[in-house]
């Protein structure tokens, strides 16, 4: 029984039927790779013999369902024949058409992984890459780019071996077979150099990569790198802007081996000076990037003249203006690596006397003295922060002018100038006019005034929350909170020379506010609580805690931003701009009416003489707290904070930490 099983089963396999159920495509011109479907077929390609209307044609692949073969050049229209085990059967009618003018002449590569690009060429595909059609076995690719005689695809996910065709308008082409493979993991060998600045080529060796750029994936760290050429042992990279030191890795097809270390090395920059002018002689500390930490490695150059470098580390170079040094940029160079920073310019040796000197004080002391300003009478008002009063410095000594020395915890406490209380005051304006005098007293977070021309002075709450709680609104006048106008940290504040307008940092605001004779306070640039250094108009400028103010006679006023370590300009449009900058905190301006502003620069213990361009001079101060008077390279200041200057052009500093006025005169 079992050898007639066997016997009727051999009988069963060799009558199988052989049949054609399809062809695909069913018409097109000689050179046409015609898909053949139906069963029975053999899977040895040259034990099938398939003719097309009597003319052999080639066969390029077979299965037991599926044969392609491409239409010989002789052919006519006619049915499809295929014969093998000595059975032959009679399909389809194809159809011999006329040469398209769409053609497919090659693809390159012709084998590959899925999500390669390959690049089809031939005639008449449509330089619009969206209008060409391109299937992989019947899988639609995506082509990426395309002219009249190329195009570039990309291997479809679900792409199969087989013939590939080209779809243009109402006309398709069947060009060559592309034999899909599947996807072998690329490997990282070496990297060579092993490490370098931002711009250097590398060489990453190892095997699996594509000889198409595109299609290797290059990262140091991260951050993709552009790869210049590729071959499948070895690729050329740049490194990228913005790599770190870390592993550079290589993905091809998706698939990623171990990365090799790579240390990016800090390019070499000049960025800013500190100070931006000075005469020979003066210390200058270069700020940059890839600096050597040996400071003879380093040749710095000012405009071509070498100088001597003290003192070195990879981000700061310590250096002195050589003699014979003029104006232009610093150059830093190690090796033959070159930076070039900004303009350096190179003042000339001054032959202005200026002499640094203690204002006696009489009986009275200071603890923290900080805003000051010129009363109608000459006299210098001082705001004595931390005894929570405003003093008054006369020929004969100093004397109270208001405030009675207790800090007024729960709001400002008015009332006459002996009684009433302060917390903190910072900056002080005088009315020219007038002779009133306006406070911003900082930690009552409210404007005073201070009316002269009574039988008593008497001090009054102007602007502000009475509560003295903390407020970013606009409004008018004084009262609770959600009453008045709101201010939070007043600073600075100083007087039009045109009007009866006033205009006051708002430390903690981060925000310029601008109040009338009636008290209306608006904000006049920056937005409130949000801090930047942006340039712009009104509030689309940004300032991180602003301290010192200060006015010129065509309303242009210059703000002192702290954090930012900058001088910014608004002109009476509101437009922001920054004079200077790489400064400290600076809380102490004042205009000379001559062209130029004086500054304190609170935290490198200076004092700074600043031009219409924004050269910054220094005229006073080491850069070293302590206490010392004497000449310009001598003297010496401890946290210096207020800034005024008198009718002979004498400067009055409010020396914080050293409970001390100081005076700058110049011969």
């Amino acid at each position: 029984m079992l050898a007639l099983w066997n016997q009727c089963s051999k009988d069963h396999e060799e009558i199988a039927p052989l049949s054609i159920a399809s062809l695909s495509p069913a018409q097109g011109p000689a050179g046409t790779m015609v898909t053949i479907t139906g069963i029975g077929f053999s899977t040895t390609t040259t034990a099938n013999t398939v003719t097309f209307n009597g003319v052999p044609a080639t066969i390029t692949l077979a299965t037991g369902n599926q044969l392609i073969a491409t239409v010989p050049a002789s052919a006519t229209t006619g049915v499809v024949k295929i014969s093998t085990g000595g059975k032959e059967v009679s399909g389809p009618v194809f159809t011999v058409t006329q040469p398209s003018s769409l053609t497919v002449t090659g693809i390159n590569p012709a084998s590959g992984p899925t999500g390669i690009d390959v690049t089809l060429t031939g005639t008449g595909f449509s330089t619009t890459a969206a209008q060409n059609k391109v299937k992989f076995n019947g899988a639609t690719a995506v082509v990426k780019s395309a002219t009249a005689t190329q195009l570039v695809v990309m291997v479809p996910a679900n792409a199969t071996t087989g013939t590939v065709s080209v779809q243009v308008a109402d006309k398709t082409v069947t060009g060559s077979m592309f034999t899909v493979l599947s996807p072998t993991a690329p490997t990282l060998s070496s990297v060579a150099p092993t490490s370098g600045k931002v711009g250097a080529t590398v060489t990453l060796s190892g095997t699996g990569f594509s000889a198409t750029s595109s299609q290797n994936i290059v990262k140091f760290n991260g951050t993709t790198a552009t790869v210049t050429s590729a071959a499948a042992t070895s690729l050329t990279v740049t490194v990228p802007p913005g790599a770190t030191s870390g592993d550079v890795t290589v993905t091809v097809n998706g698939k990623t081996p171990a990365g090799i270390h790579f240390d990016v090395t800090a390019t070499l920059t000049v960025i800013s000076y500190d100070p931006a002018s000075g005469n020979a002689g003066t210390p200058v500390i270069i700020t940059g990037s890839g600096f050597d930490s040996n400071p003879s490695v380093n040749v710095v150059k000012f405009n071509g003249v070498a100088a001597q470098v003290t003192e070195a580390t990879a981000t700061t170079l310590k250096v002195t203006v050589p003699n014979g040094a003029t104006t232009g940029p610093i150059t830093v160079g190690i090796g033959a690596d070159v930076a070039e920073g900004p303009v350096f310019t190179v003042t000339p040796l001054s032959t202005l006397t200026v002499t640094v000197s203690t204002v006696p004080l009489g009986s009275a002391t200071l603890n923290l003295p900080r805003g000051l300003a010129i009363d109608v009478s000459g006299n210098l008002l001082v705001a004595d922060q931390a005894n929570n009063r405003i003093m008054k410095l006369t020929p004969s000594g100093l004397l109270v002018f208001a405030g009675s020395g207790s800090r007024s915890l729960t709001g400002p406490v008015d009332g006459p100038f002996a009684t009433a209380q302060f917390n903190s005051p910072s900056g002080i304006s005088v009315d020219e006019n007038t002779g009133d005098v306006y406070v911003a007293d900082t930690q009552n977070n409210v404007i005073r005034k201070i009316a002269a021309g009574g039988p008593v002075l008497m001090v009054q709450t102007w602007a502000g929350n009475t509560n003295g709680q903390g407020d970013i609104s606009d409004g008018h006048g004084a009262g609770p909170f959600g009453v008045g106008a709101g201010f939070f940290y007043p600073t600075g504040i100083v007087k039009s020379k045109n009007s009866a307008t006033w205009f006051i940092t708002d430390y903690w605001s981060h925000i310029i506010r601008k109040m009338d004779a009636s008290a209306n306070v608006t904000t006049f640039a920056g937005l409130a609580l949000n801090s930047g250094s942006d340039d712009g108009k009104g509030k689309d400028a940004r300032f991180f805690n602003p301290g010192g103010i200060t006015i010129d006679e065509n309303d242009n006023v210059y703000i002192g931003d702290c954090v930012n370590g900058s001088i910014r300009k608004i002109d009476a449009a509101g437009n922001v701009t920054t004079l200077a900058k790489n400064l400290g905190q600076i809380y102490g301006l004042v205009w000379d009416g001559k062209g130029s502003l004086y500054a304190t620069d609170y935290t490198k213990h200076k004092i700074y003489k600043v031009d219409s361009s924004g050269t910054v001079t220094t005229i006073a101060g080491t850069g070293t707290a302590g206490y010392h008077d004497g000449g310009a390279s001598t003297a010496q200041f401890n946290f210096p904070f207020g800034l005024a200057m008198d009718s002979d052009g004498n400067l009055y500093v409010g020396d914080e930490h050293n409970n001390l006025i100081r005076k700058i005169t110049f011969n």
